[in-house]
């Protein structure tokens, strides 16, 4: 299955976020439209690894106050 060009250009920005975490919030904003969901994050495999703060998008940090 192809990803559309709005889901493959999210996953260049999620590349770009690794080098320049404060443009996370925005890539993820990007990958959550192009997959039709209201917000997504980040999450380690293990838990126990989780740092103090997850890369997320803009949505879900208001669902979280």
């Amino acid at each position: 299955m192809a990803l559309s060009q709005e889901t493959e250009r999210a996953i260049d920005l999620c590349y770009d976020a690794i080098v320049a975490p404060e443009r996370w919030a925005k890539a993820l904003d990007c990958l959550a439209f192009s997959l039709g969901a209201e917000a997504c994050r980040l999450l380690p495999h293990d838990p126990v690894e989780r740092p103090p703060t997850l890369p997320q998008s803009t949505q879900m940090r208001t669902r979280d106050e």
